[in-house]
């Protein structure tokens, strides 16, 4: 018998920012005593994709790079092909480029409104393709700056403005 190979990718689906890198991981799993060098194609890659393949051993696995700088947002299916000596393998992946990312806005309190007391609440959107956010407030006082701010993954947020000063102040 002559030996075989098959492939697996991990992750089959990547979503990407657009102009980053799909990193797909490949397996090759070797049958029937296979224990030659795998090098691989593409069947149906779209022009604006970049491929970076290696050469992985059976049994083995490398890193399959696919660079999407020309590719405009959308979704790209791409069947990898292995093939050693005689033997050929094959693999589908997808890979989803995402338009450019929108930032999120506040939504409360809005824009010009005076803030007073010792704490304001804050909520803003989601935006587009954001999990993480940041929110600097600065306030003056008779030439005090006091700046709190926030970092996580909230969409909201309570922030202390007891070191700042304790009358109205614009929202900047």
């Amino acid at each position: 018998l002559t030996g075989t190979f098959s492939l697996t990718a991990t992750p089959t689906t990547q979503s990407v920012p657009q102009g980053a890198n799909a990193t797909f991981a490949i397996s090759v799993a070797s049958a029937n005593n296979y224990n030659g060098t795998v090098g691989f194609a593409q069947s149906a890659l779209p022009a604006c994709a970049t491929p970076f393949f290696p050469l992985i051993p059976a049994p083995g696995s490398g890193n399959l790079v696919l660079g999407t700088a020309n590719c405009a947002p959308g979704t790209y299916a791409v069947n990898i092909v292995g093939k050693g000596g005689s033997t050929t393998a094959s693999v589908p992946v997808t890979f989803v480029v995402q338009g450019p990312a929108a930032p999120a806005n506040i939504t409360s309190p809005s824009a010009g409104n005076a803030l007073s007391g010792d704490s304001a609440f804050f909520i803003w959107d989601s935006g587009s393709q954001v999990t993480q956010y940041q929110l600097d407030l600065t306030a003056t006082d008779d030439g005090t700056v006091c700046s709190p701010r926030y970092s996580g993954g909230s969409q909201s947020v309570a922030m202390s403005l007891a070191r700042c000063c304790t009358r109205q102040r614009p929202l900047l």
